[in-house]
């Protein structure tokens, strides 16, 4: 090779490595900001269980316009899965959803900021995404879990889908336009510099890896998960997939290591509507006709073994996976890397937890009361609390204490 190619060839290498430092740098972060917006939907509360807001979106939002492709993609996978880990969704339909609805609306979300620039804001693309979304969604639905029945509420997922996607879009576009952190992000990024992460002050710990020994057990549950999943799936009678789903059920309502906080009604709701769903078209003898409406034999065993189907799935994964059975690395290259980068994604987040936990021992009263308690929240404020904790995350000023004067607002969209 000559000097040139051997200089081309080390230029080429250096550019990979830096490309690969900058992924290493944004996608924990923004995957940890998909995961504390994810954590925040959960506890809100919904009309329908398989109804969400999207807050989770926003990073990718925002990250639609300094990303490069990999970049962006990459951090997709590791909000998926994350999520189906700390959710407990890995085998279920929610899973299923999860990654066609984000890949699609982040590939659309992508390819029109890329292609719009300033043209376009967070607004547009975020509701552009979500019913991309929702379009691939309901199609999965028809082909897999409600069948026919499914084309029936699809102009009112449609419509819902859309407007979540607008207020996403909107508090987007309010934390892009005044997220300090995010303006330091992108300049770190344009320069170089990526700061070395640093221990927490104030007793803040990481999470720590896993013994060899939780590790292996760690290996041996998600074998018997797989194992159980697959029963599920290959069994034929719907008495079999309900005996899998109460066994899985019981057993996610006893663990007490879960976050999940387990309701009876959601799951009840969803086995209806399952059922419900697959009523249509009638097929084999009919039972019973309430309001005129045929109940046929074949359509209801069927309907019904779907729905044990699906959420036995749900609970063998709420079994199956939680955060901690997770906390080892693998290396960082070749078809590792992904789970590597999803592991750093977790250890950021802890790292936001420790501050979240020393931000309510600092701020709590004589009185008990959390000092944040008595502040009229707003979405602007909301946008600064979060770039607060952000900054102090990444070792610098805390936004919510630096002077209105001297916070940098009203940033462009990058």
């Amino acid at each position: 090779m000559t000097t040139a190619g051997m200089t081309a060839a080390a230029a080429m290498d250096t550019a990979a490595a830096t490309e690969k430092e900058k992924e290493n740098y944004l996608i924990p972060r923004f995957g940890a900001l998909c995961f504390f917006l994810a954590a925040l939907e959960a506890v809100i509360p919904k009309p329908l269980p398989f109804l969400r807001l999207g807050l989770s979106n926003i990073p990718l939002i925002a990250a639609a316009g300094f990303f490069p492709p990999k970049a962006y993609f990459l951090l997709a996978l590791v909000k998926i899965l994350a999520q189906g880990i700390t959710g407990g969704t890995f085998f279920s339909w929610v899973f299923l959803f999860s990654l066609a609805g984000t890949f699609a609306s982040a590939s659309l979300m992508f390819l029109m900021k890329q292609m719009l620039k300033s043209r376009i804001s967070a607004v547009g693309i975020s509701t552009a995404g979500a019913f991309a979304s929702t379009c691939i969604q309901i199609l999965i639905a028809r082909l897999w879990i409600f069948g026919e029945a499914a084309s029936a509420i699809a102009p009112l997922l449609l419509a819902a889908g859309t407007a979540a996607g607008f207020a996403m879009g909107v508090f987007a576009e309010l934390f892009i336009r005044n997220s300090q952190w995010l303006k330091e992000t992108i300049a770190k990024t344009e320069s170089g510099a990526f700061p070395r992460e640093t221990p927490l002050s104030g007793g803040g710990t990481e999470p720590q890896q896993n013994s060899p020994a939780a590790t292996r057990r760690a290996v041996l549950r998600t074998a018997a998960g797989l194992c159980a999943a697959a029963a599920a799936g290959a069994a034929d009678s719907v008495y079999v997939r309900a005996g899998i789903f109460c066994v899985f059920f019981a057993a996610s309502f006893r663990n007490k290591n879960s976050r999940q906080k387990l309701n009876i009604l959601p799951v009840l709701f969803s086995l209806a509507a399952i059922t419900a769903f697959n009523l249509y078209p009638p097929r084999g003898r009919i039972l019973f006709q309430p309001a005129g409406f045929p109940i046929a034999s074949e359509s209801l065993a069927a309907g019904a073994a779907r729905a044990f189907l699906f959420e036995s799935l749900l609970f063998i994964s709420r079994w199956t996976f939680t955060p901690e059975r997770f906390r080892f690395s693998l290396p960082e290259h070749g078809r590792f890397r992904i789970i590597s980068l999803t592991g750093s994604t977790f250890a950021m987040f802890g790292r936001w937890n420790a501050v979240l936990n020393q931000r309510k021992k600092t701020k709590t009263g004589t009185d008990g009361q959390s000092a944040s308690g008595k502040q009229r929240i707003n979405a602007r404020a909301l946008v600064l609390r979060i770039d607060g904790l952000l900054r102090k995350l990444d070792g610098g000023p805390d936004q919510e204490r630096t002077p209105p004067e001297q916070r940098t607002g009203n940033m462009s969209a990058p």
